[in-house]
């Protein structure tokens, strides 16, 4: 027996239709920074017509695309059919980190005796939230057709239907693909659907020329040395972009997976024809100067905030991006042009509101570079992901970044000779020029550091609030597990909630007893990644039982290798 939300009660043979949990069957991701949710209806309508109050079950104008999907309006039950209570999931496959451990929200007894056990005794504005949070994380899965999660809740029933075509949030992210062929044409009804019932509140768009779909199916490596077969720019369908382009003037968020053809054809808009973008990503199917096209569309836009851009295959190559507004941005990524060390201090020096900064280096051309005098102060940045096989040194020596929460330190190719740096003790003092702390750290293949300065590193005050640690390179002995072991004194980084350590050549066991001691004194590790070294593998039981141990007792989670 089940309640039909009014009071009364009906067999299930009485309600035709999909259950909600057949409905619901992507998981729900909900986080504690969702938005009110007065603010996911337009100005010009607070709440839909099913506002707090009795739940009309009058329907609202049928739009004429929607005859697309074959659901006649007729056919919708007044509330959702057979509804069970509710609970949803925080991690759906493929989208979440795998890490988080499902979190389950039921709903449960008022005080007062009353139940809202079923989702259509939700007010409006909760139902909201739920349907928003069904959304996929990355735009580039929003694929507009009858399977996609807004077409989906808004045939449900015709409170659902109500609630969701009365929320732009729902209908803001597309995901669209070029044509084939000037005679192959991709449908753009469902496409226009979406920016109508956006209402102008602001589009996420994922667009990808066709020949992305080849990279699908194919390794670049194989496209070498003929590259990826591109279509001729007057042979070209761009009614799909140009669909975009109708809408620029919508879009708060750009993800481009083009050719050099698109590229001109978005150089083509006018200055400040995206007055609300915020944010641009881009990947670049081909290379060389005509790249630098799209500069047009990023430097006249007044809002960006947010720059991505990188190749799609390794044998392109790409120039610097010219005309970067660096001084708005908060934060970047340059992932297909080595920026050299005098360019990116250069950045730096501009760029003073980047929080987030992802680049890769390379030395200067002619002279080699070195450090200035006078270092440079950002006092924004929380970020810094760097790539580079020079030592960087000088480049450390250079900069003041007292903000600083993350840093990762990533070499271009595997076994650089001398990586992060030639003199351990930079490495430091750049450290403890933070002061907040650092919450994570990252040391990739750092062959020129001992086990001795990694010690040194993680014993300033700096170090303190680490929650990960992620280290490969030195030869890690005992000494250093041990200085982790609270039973020992005062534990190094005490927060650490991730460990990642690579070469490990200990003594079998102390890996094991430093974990447990860490659970018995109530310290946050949870993840722990151990590599050992080549020469000791296999030679670890003590270490193992312990491991499956602390996994059973504890619900670590504990790869070794």
């Amino acid at each position: 027996m089940s309640y039909n939300g009014r009071g009364s009660r009906r067999s299930p043979a009485q309600t035709p239709g999909p259950t909600t949990s057949a409905i619901l069957q992507p998981q729900t991701r909900w986080n504690a920074s969702s938005r009110s949710p007065s603010n996911l209806y337009s100005s010009s309508q607070s709440a839909p017509p099913h506002a707090i109050g009795s739940h009309d079950a009058r329907a609202p104008a049928v739009n004429p695309h929607d005859e697309l999907l074959c659901f006649p309006e007729s056919t919708y039950p007044a509330y959702p059919p057979a509804l069970q209570p509710l609970s949803l999931d925080s991690w759906r496959p493929g989208y979440g980190n795998p890490e988080l451990s499902p979190l389950t929200i039921s709903l449960s007894p008022a005080s007062n005796g009353d139940h809202l056990d079923f989702v259509n005794e939700m007010p409006p504005e909760i139902l909201a939230e739920i349907f928003v949070h069904t959304l996929p994380l990355r735009v580039d899965d929003a694929k507009p057709n009858r399977w996609y999660e807004p077409f989906v809740i808004s045939h449900v029933c015709r409170y659902w239907r109500d609630v969701a075509i009365n929320l732009p949030t729902l209908w803001q992210r597309l995901s669209l693909a070029g044509c084939p062929s000037m005679h192959d044409h991709r449908p753009l009804e469902l496409a226009r659907l979406f920016a109508d019932r956006s209402r102008g509140m602001g589009m996420l768009f994922e667009y990808s020329d066709d020949e992305a779909s080849i990279l699908l199916w194919h390794d670049p490596e194989e496209l070498v040395p003929n590259g990826l077969p591109i279509t001729p720019a007057n042979q070209r369908c761009y009614c799909v972009l140009d669909f975009i382009i109708s809408h620029i003037a919508q879009i708060r968020v750009l993800e481009l997976t083009v050719v050099h053809a698109s590229c001109h054809r978005l150089a083509s808009l006018p200055q400040g024809a995206a007055p609300v973008l915020r944010e641009i990503s881009v990947q670049f199917l081909e290379g060389g100067e005509e790249t630098q096209a799209l500069s047009r569309l990023y430097a006249t836009s007044p809002q960006l905030a947010h720059f991505s851009r990188r190749s799609y295959m390794e044998i392109c190559s790409i120039p610097l991006p010219i005309d970067v507004p660096w001084q708005r941005l908060v934060s970047a990524h340059i992932g297909d042009s080595p920026v050299p060390h005098t360019k990116f201090l250069e950045i730096m020096t501009v760029g003073q509101s980047l929080a987030q900064l992802e680049i890769v280096l390379c030395s200067d051309a002619h002279t080699p570079f070195r450090p200035l005098q006078t270092p440079i102060t950002q006092n924004n940045l929380r970020t810094l992901i760097v790539y580079d096989d020079e030592p960087l040194d000088a480049v450390l020596q250079s900069l003041r970044l007292p903000s600083l929460r993350e840093v990762r330190l990533r070499p271009k190719t595997s076994d650089p000779p001398v990586w992060p740096c030639n003199d351990a003790r930079i490495l430091q003092q750049f450290v403890q020029a933070t002061s907040g702390g650092l919450h994570v750290l990252e040391l990739s293949d750092a062959i020129s550091l001992s086990e001795g300065d990694l010690i040194a590193l993680l014993q300033l005050p700096q170090a303190a609030s680490l929650t990960t640690l992620q280290v490969c390179g030195p030869l890690i002995q005992d000494a250093f597990f041990t200085l982790l072991d609270p039973t020992c004194g005062p534990p190094l980084a005490p927060d650490l909630t991730k460990l990642i350590i690579s070469r490990c050549a200990i003594t079998d066991g102390i890996i094991a007893d430093m974990l447990a001691s860490r659970q018995q004194h109530h310290h946050p590790l949870r993840s722990v990644h151990i590599v050992y070294h080549p020469l000791c593998q296999g030679r670890h039981s003590k270490d193992i039982s312990g491991f499956q141990l602390l996994k059973e007792q504890y619900g670590m989670r504990i790869w070794w290798a």
